[in-house]
């Protein structure tokens, strides 16, 4: 018997915890944000995290979906606190790194 479920559900597959806000993820990478009521629309997408060396050059990519990665087995932070990894994302067609105000972890919900 088939699914009585709609197949697009806006449900949040991951959640993006930052040191100010905590954002949701669907299947599709759609970013929104909860707090302030704004759901994914598909003009805000996550497209990986990516992490650099202390001279700047890139040492890890994981892209959406993060399928093959066990998210908390990822050392989001350095000891001093910094963040380790940065969110990259295309919001409304702008390719960006977030990094500030920090990444604190992507977890599944």
């Amino acid at each position: 018997m088939p699914s009585t479920e709609p197949t697009n559900t806006k449900q949040s597959t991951f959640n993006i915890i930052t040191e100010r806000e905590t954002y949701s993820v669907d299947a599709g990478g759609n970013i929104g944000r909860p707090a302030i009521g704004m759901a994914p629309s598909g003009q805000w997408k996550i497209l990986g995290i990516v992490t650099y060396n202390n001279f700047g050059h890139r040492t890890g990519y994981v892209p959406f979906p993060f399928n093959h990665v066990d998210m908390s087995k990822i050392e989001w932070r350095y000891r001093n606190g910094k963040p380790r990894w940065r969110v990259v994302d295309l919001d409304h067609g702008a390719l960006r790194e977030q990094m500030s105000p920090g990444l604190v972890r992507i977890e599944r919900t």
